[in-house]
């Protein structure tokens, strides 16, 4: 009798197992539909160049040329921007000048990961959509190879330059590829070595500097 109890009490406790995996699989199928971030293609759309904020510290300003942030200081008149602006200024056209983000990937059936550059993807297949918001501007980078697209939003702050990317708008459709991760602002804080006998340091793996 104890053992067709202890029976009757483990066929309950996979039932309500079952029925909690199927609660859990609807909620996300649910709560993926209300997100509707299906991938979507979209090209044009750029903001013209001009001033996107001021304050008394900093002007922030938009190139539609280079599709890029700058950040002046009114006081000092350095410059900063998410890609190398000088570089860019004086012609060059480098990967590494022109890339405001990195982006890593997984594909779903081989499981490799792959990073590529902004500026190197875009112009193959893809394309770059601006829009103005308060006291800045959203980039949304489109990758039709990879079918994500990625909006990074730029606001200027009394005191800094705020780079924020809502994962909510972010859009993929999941078929071959997976957003893994995005790199930001690797290029906000590079400046023009004009020191004689300065150095260099490179972040090379985990915490360690070449």
């Amino acid at each position: 009798m104890q053992s067709l109890n202890k029976r009757k009490c483990i066929i309950r406790i996979f039932a309500i197992i079952n029925v909690l995996c199927l609660l859990i699989t609807f909620v996300g199928c649910g709560s993926g539909d209300a997100n509707n971030n299906t991938y979507k293609s979209i090209s044009g759309g750029v903001a013209p160049s001009g001033v996107l904020a001021q304050n008394s510290n900093y002007e922030l300003l938009w190139d539609s040329d280079a599709k890029a942030v700058v950040m002046k200081s009114l006081k000092t008149g350095n410059v900063w921007s998410d890609i190398i602006y000088e570089a860019f200024q004086n012609g060059q056209s480098s990967a590494n000048v022109m890339s405001p983000i990195y982006v890593t990937v997984v594909n779903n059936r081989t499981l490799q990961w792959n990073t590529f550059r902004s500026s190197i993807e875009i112009p193959k297949s893809g394309s770059v959509v601006s829009r103005k918001i308060d006291n800045g501007i959203r980039v949304t980078y489109f990758f039709d190879t990879y079918q994500i697209a990625i909006p990074v939003e730029y606001t200027l702050r009394n005191d800094s330059l705020l780079i924020s990317i809502n994962t909510q708008q972010i859009l993929e459709s999941g078929e071959e590829f997976k957003l893994l991760s995005v790199g930001v602002g690797q290029n906000i804080c590079s400046i023009k070595n004009e020191a004689e006998n300065g150095q260099l340091f490179i972040p090379v793996g985990d915490g360690a500097l070449m």
